[in-house]
């Protein structure tokens, strides 16, 4: 290496970091002449007002703008005064746009800060910056922005009608290339306590906010026990339009993500989530779709779409057996209470929150189930349903199973505001013997096919409450069963006068019962 042209460019180097570090000391000398310049910035950036306290210049090792009690304005509209306020803020400026006497940004430290993220009713958000979105360009400050960094954050996310909810953000750490590409993010911080660490990289975030625009990136997100990792062309524009990811969440027990959303819960089974996620023309395809939980595994597909305001939903998903006090508790509900005779049914509560939750949204659901053990222990084979909802309107059309060596078909309406039911039922050779054996009932009953047709309604928070004001004509028909209890043999022959039979128990050859419930009697 011919040391002279090292020493010479050595020099020169030298030469040009002096020279833009005296035009940044001439320029940037007075406070006033700083805060303007960073007001005019964020202004131009983000069309908000930016505060500031005590500004100063650094010229080594390479020139800073050191800002202390930083304020950038909220919308006027926002509850909160400010957007973002910081104890300390640190601006590395690009050197050799100083040779020309231009100021720009290359990278931006924070010391706690405060960001403070509202939403409101009509979807505005006080994080929206800028009058209108636009593509990066030279002219635009955040282009040149290379680097971001914050230190011991606090970031209050506030909804319409809801307490805010903070958030602590210990590190977070941003890297790019001129013009937001190769953007790198990692971050670490917590919600209630609960930790998180998220990764990210996008191949060009220049055209963010623009209509349909979209990048190739990962997302990575880490409580601990459970992981999600989102792949593919991913949207910058607000909306699913442009995406095409892949997304996997892979959990020993999902307690550290449901505390992270402040849910409660014992410990959980393992769960997995895999789906490839497609937008084309405004329509969002979920497929394939795979869940599962403990031993339960659900699979299908499903497309999102908007329509007249309303998210539309419809879903084709298909299961193996579904054990259903086995999975709530993989779910991590509490297990329920041994009933106190002489009562039938739960007072556990229904989600009816569920249903209302569902409001501003429609769609049909078809499900298949290979198999659904109730909670009473009577198994439904080859379930097969029809439903379609509209807000917390859900109306199961048809629902078809083979049960109790018979078989049954039906619908149910549900009202989660009400929360209301109504059911009908049509049941062909339903086996009393098998009603009784399937709900661990020791009744020596043999055979007995049923009949039976109820068309009822209910309302009420849990399975109890409905039983109590059940509406509705209940039609039940039974032949040909035998009793084989020697008791019951000998109360048949009292009634009838008759002698004791040689075969102790009764023997039916038809009965015939019709219901009239009001009010649950």
């Amino acid at each position: 290496m011919n040391w002279r042209r090292v020493a010479l460019g050595s020099v020169a180097g030298a030469a040009i970091v002096a020279l833009a570090a005296s035009l940044a000391a001439r320029m940037l000398a007075d406070p006033e002449r700083l805060k303007r310049i960073a007001q005019e910035k964020a202004m131009a950036a983000w069309s908000r007002e930016l505060s500031l306290g005590g500004v100063e210049l650094d010229l080594f090792p390479v020139p800073a703008l050191r800002a202390h009690d930083i304020a950038l304005a909220n919308p006027a509209w926002a509850r909160g005064r400010s957007l973002l306020t910081a104890k300390e803020a640190v601006a590395h400026l690009a050197l050799l746009p100083l040779l020309s006497g231009e100021v720009r940004v290359k990278s931006i430290a924070l010391e706690h800060a405060t960001l403070d993220l509202e939403s409101a009713q009509g979807g505005a958000t006080s994080w929206s910056l800028g009058a209108q979105p636009r593509a990066a360009s030279k002219s635009e400050p955040l282009a040149d922005l290379t680097g971001f960094e914050i230190r011991d954050a606090t970031i209050v996310q506030r909804s319409a009608g809801k307490p805010p909810v903070p958030w602590q953000v210990e590190s977070l750490d941003a890297s790019a290339a001129r013009g937001l590409r190769d953007v790198r993010i990692e971050a670490k911080g917590a919600r209630r306590g609960h930790a998180v660490q998220v990764k990210a990289r996008f191949a060009d975030l220049s055209r963010r906010g623009e209509a349909g625009a979209a990048t190739d990136g990962r997302i990575e997100l880490d409580w601990g026990t459970t992981r999600i990792a989102i792949e593919g062309r991913v949207p910058i524009d607000g909306t699913l339009h442009g995406s095409a990811v892949h997304a996997d969440l892979e959990s020993s027990r999902l307690n550290d993500l449901l505390a992270f959303l402040d849910i409660a819960r014992r410990p959980t089974a393992a769960a997995q989530v895999h789906l490839d996620s497609r937008d084309a023309n405004g329509v969002t395809e979920l497929k394939p779709l795979t869940l599962s939980l403990g031993a339960f595994r659900i699979e299908g597909e499903a497309r999102v779409r908007s329509d007249g305001g309303k998210t539309v939903i419809d879903a084709r998903l298909s299961g193996g057996r579904l054990d259903w006090v086995r999975t709530l508790l993989d779910a991590g509900a509490e297990p329920l209470p041994a009933l106190e005779p002489p009562e039938m049914f739960q007072s556990t509560p229904f989600a009816w929150p569920v249903l209302v939750a569902l409001d501003g949204s429609r769609g049909s659901l078809d499900a298949k189930l290979q198999s659904v053990r109730l909670r009473n222990g009577v198994e439904l084979r080859d379930v097969a349903t029809r439903s379609t909802f509209d807000g917390d309107h859900w109306d199961m059309a048809s629902f078809a199973t083979a049960m109790l060596g018979g078989t049954a078909r039906g619908s149910l309406r549900l009202d989660g505001r009400r929360k209301a039911t109504h059911m009908h039922f049509d049941g062909q050779g339903l086996l009393l013997e098998r009603w009784f054996h399937e709900r661990g009932a020791a009744i020596p009953f043999h055979g007995g096919p049923m009949a039976v047709d109820a068309d009822v309604e209910g309302v009420g928070e849990s399975m109890r409450d409905i039983a109590a004001s059940l509406m509705g004509p209940v039609k039940i028909r039974l032949l040909n069963g035998s009793l084989a209890n020697e008791k019951a043999g000998e109360w048949e022959a009292k009634l009838v006068g008759a002698k004791a039979q040689a075969q102790p128990g009764i023997e039916f050859a038809c009965i015939s019962a019709n219901f009239a419930f009001r009010n649950g009697r």
